[in-house]
């Protein structure tokens, strides 16, 4: 039966976890300059993927998981050849769902009727019929209108989404014991994995603001290279820390968070700590898609809080997210101004409201809304149908990367920094409103659950959903892999917990 209480008898696991993500990330760092090591732990990594798939399936989906936890756009290894890149990523989904078809297929013909009901049972099963359906179709589309190159590697991401199947089937085929085990297993590798991310995202952020060099160097530019996040100069010698995969911290924060506002008695030190850790990762991420996640989900959160459980619970969440807020910016400072070595940041409150600017002045913000303006035309003459993946669009970008290669400023591109209307461009508005169903609908079930229940645990599943929604706005997650594979663990925890016999309700 899945409960929290686990995770105090399980840290040595944890820190298991924590150690074996630092040593990978180690280890490709080190291949940066040593390719053969690169080409050495990928091929080492899809073995042991492999072997571990074919033993147990479970297996395979835990270093699946645990390798999109950890790493952002999957390039921690790859596999080069002829200035074609194959990430750690793809390899890894191709051998999984390989094994896991065959692994099917054997059973189709085993037990034909075992299937049948598999599919009956299919959570949300019509709703992502629905959706295969118009996703195929804009493939389609793509290929016919934009070229196999530009339509394939833009549709490659929804690939992920296949994985529902996969995991369906080891949900649906498991008795309790094993669904509860295996879910425990699942988020003990997310917490690792998280607790990492939040480590080596405030460790980046202080060998940069005391400019370490040649260490922060040469972590720039594994970084860039390996497509692992972005580190900015804020100019006032603050830097911007960004991994994509920091998009996991809000799933931890309001983990942590509604764990602590549930307590009526005390507050309990180790959730405020993590409550701490993971906003202070969405803080020093500089991210205004971040940032406007967390801020206007915490307030549909307050107004839950206050409908469901009245004032006094309200007074004490505003409370403990203003605390929370105050000492991740604190713990920021403390980073930034430790005084061994020598602080070279000059980092102060006026960075965070200098960001939050939405002005066009800066080369990010009027880009953006130069591609804004150009996506606008290009959806409205294609809004039923869209255009289909890896379809382009060139406007003048003010990025100065840009600028070094194209002097007028004219970019052509097919990956969008407006997710939600990257959606709709390609796969139109029928596309787009099946997608946007499926959440809406998602999201309606655990709100009358919620409602009914008065269960914690739903709470933490909306918060989630919601601030992966809001980010979706301004930054593509919801059709990348890290968004998807979130969205199908949240949907099939869901169903997995609302239907188990004799839950331990989160009251």
């Amino acid at each position: 039966m899945f409960n929290i209480s686990f995770l105090k008898s399980d840290y040595k696991k944890i820190f298991f976890i924590f150690l074996i993500s630092f040593l990978m990330e180690m280890i490709s760092f080190i291949s940066f300059n040593f390719s053969f090591l690169n080409t050495l732990f990928f091929f080492l990594l899809v073995l042991l993927l492999a072997i571990f798939s074919f033993v147990d399936l479970k297996w395979g989906a835990y270093l699946l998981l645990a390798e999109i936890f950890l790493n952002s756009m999957g390039y921690i290894f790859y596999l080069e050849n002829g200035g074609l890149k194959i990430s750690l990523r793809i390899a890894f989904w191709l051998i999984f769902m390989a094994i896991f078809l065959s692994k099917f297929i054997f059973l189709f013909i085993k037990d034909r009727a075992a299937i049948i009901n598999f599919f009956k049972n299919f959570a949300f099963g019509k709703n992502f019929l629905y959706l295969s359906v118009f996703l195929i179709f804009s493939f389609i589309l793509g290929l016919v209108n934009n070229g196999f190159s530009d339509a394939f590697f833009d549709f490659n991401s929804w690939l992920f989404l296949i994985l529902i199947l996969p995991f369906s089937y080891l949900v649906y085929f498991s008795k309790q014991d094993e669904k509860d085990k295996f879910w425990k297993n699942i988020f003990l590798i997310f917490i690792s994995v998280g607790f990492y991310m939040i480590f080596k995202s405030l460790f980046f952020l202080f060998l940069f603001s005391h400019d370490l060099r040649p260490t922060i160097s040469d972590l720039y530019s594994w970084s860039r290279v390996y497509a692992l996040g972005e580190i900015t100069n804020m100019n006032n010698g603050f830097y911007r820390i960004f991994f994509q995969n920091q998009i996991f911290s809000f799933l931890i924060f309001y983990f942590s968070f509604i764990f602590l506002i549930k307590e009526n008695k005390k507050i309990k030190f180790n959730f405020l700590l993590i409550s701490i850790l993971s906003l202070s990762v969405i803080v020093l991420s500089f991210s205004r898609s971040f940032w406007f996640g967390f801020l206007s989900v915490f307030l549909v959160l307050l107004f839950f809080i206050w409908h469901k459980y009245g004032f006094k619970k309200f007074l004490k969440t505003f409370f403990l997210g203003v605390l929370s807020l105050s000492l991740s910016l604190i713990l920021i400072f403390i980073v930034v101004k430790f005084p061994w070595p020598i602080a070279k940041s000059s980092f102060n409150i006026d960075s965070f409201s200098e960001r939050a600017k939405v002005t066009a002045n800066e080369s990010a913000i009027s880009s953006r809304w130069a591609l804004l303006d150009a996506m606008k035309v290009e959806i409205q003459s294609n809004f039923i149908l869209g255009k289909g993946f890896g379809a382009r669009i060139e406007y003048i970008s003010s990025d100065p990367r840009v600028l070094q290669s194209s002097p007028d400023g004219k970019y052509s591109t097919y990956a969008f920094e407006w997710g939600w209307l990257d959606i709709l461009l390609k796969m139109g508005v029928l596309g787009f409103a099946i997608y946007s169903w499926l959440i809406l609908l998602f999201l309606k079930k655990n709100l009358i659950t919620f409602y009914s229940s008065a269960d914690y645990l739903y709470l933490i599943i909306i918060s989630s959903l919601l601030s992966l929604s809001a980010v979706n706005f301004f930054t593509p997650y919801l059709n990348h892999p890290l968004g998807i594979s979130l969205l199908i663990l949240l949907i099939l925890f869901f169903d997995y917990y609302k239907n188990q016999n004799n839950k331990i309700c989160l009251k």
